[in-house]
């Protein structure tokens, strides 16, 4: 119901937009994208323009960093479990590192029976990719004593694991995956109107720096797509229109569509055509066929 209200909202919006206001969206879309969440939010507050902004609509991931820095982890597995096709498509190991700390949060609390029920759980989905660091990581149940779960020593490293500069460095590795998986899923409005834009120059002919004033020849940071008409065509100086058919070459040698003369040639009581460029007049028979290849 709320992505429907949220369509509505934004369709009202662009019917009444004036082109200065769709551009200040695109612009606080596009920063919101890239993650410049402070930027977009300035340039959408000129506007009115923060509830059209989806990451400034609901920035779920402020609200996830805050809790992994208080060592809670279900909102971020939670948000994990809905975007993991996006994640996989990125080759993140976000979700792996989730469970990991899940897993030794347990072991700390001297939780050894669940814990060992969540690795077999949640660790063999991920043996293929981090074998090694799982036999790792399921190695400091070596340091506890498993009948009666007291803790018999503590390995200095994993104790590292479990401290609070490592929960802030999961946060802080958290906010960039989330931000590399919002890059990955889509493109930003910007980005997909200067795309449209230069796919009409890019020809067979760009390459790397083979023009230094052709934005698709010198653009590296950005994939151009191809033009779709890959054959250029000519107007018609009469009609206006593509001379995509045949065309007619008068004695003078200027060359129209065979649209366009034969309205001319309709309105003489003769027949014959006047040039639109010299006004010579010529009988139809006199004009030659020209192909256009």
């Amino acid at each position: 119901m709320e992505t429907v209200e949220k369509v509505n909202h934004r369709l009202k919006f662009l019917g009444n937009a004036s082109d200065d206001e769709f551009l200040n969206l695109v612009i606080a879309d596009h920063l919101s994208h890239i993650g410049c969440l402070e930027s977009s939010k300035k340039v959408a507050l000129r506007k009115n323009q923060a509830e059209l902004v989806d990451e400034l609509r609901h920035d779920v991931a402020d609200e996830i960093v805050a809790g992994l820095t208080k060592q809670d982890l279900q909102l971020a597995l939670d948000w994990s479990v809905q975007n993991k096709a996006i994640l996989k498509r990125s080759n993140s190991t976000l979700e792996f590192q989730l469970h990991k700390f899940a897993f030794l949060s347990l072991v700390e609390k001297m939780e050894i029976v669940v814990a060992v029920k969540y690795a077999k759980k949640n660790f063999g989905l991920f043996v293929k990719e981090h074998l090694e660091e799982i036999q790792k990581t399921m190695s400091i149940l070596a340091f506890f004593n498993p009948v009666g779960g007291k803790k018999r020593k503590i390995n200095p490293q994993t104790h590292s694991i479990l401290s609070q500069e490592n929960w802030d460095a999961l946060a802080t590795f958290f906010k960039f995956e989330c931000q590399r998986a919002r890059l990955n899923d889509r493109q930003s409005t910007l980005q997909l109107i200067v795309k449209a834009g230069l796919s009409v120059l890019r020809t067979d002919q760009c390459g790397n720096n083979s023009c230094i004033e052709c934005p698709c020849c010198c653009s590296h940071d950005i994939e151009v797509p191809r033009a779709s008409l890959m054959r250029s065509f000519i107007l018609c100086r009469c009609s206006g229109l593509p001379m995509v058919e045949q065309a007619l070459a008068l004695p003078n040698g200027q060359v129209f569509s065979e649209a366009a003369l034969k309205a001319i040639a309709a309105r003489h009581p003769n027949r014959k055509v006047t040039c639109p460029v010299t006004n010579e007049q010529f009988d139809w028979i006199d004009l030659k066929k020209v192909y256009i290849a």
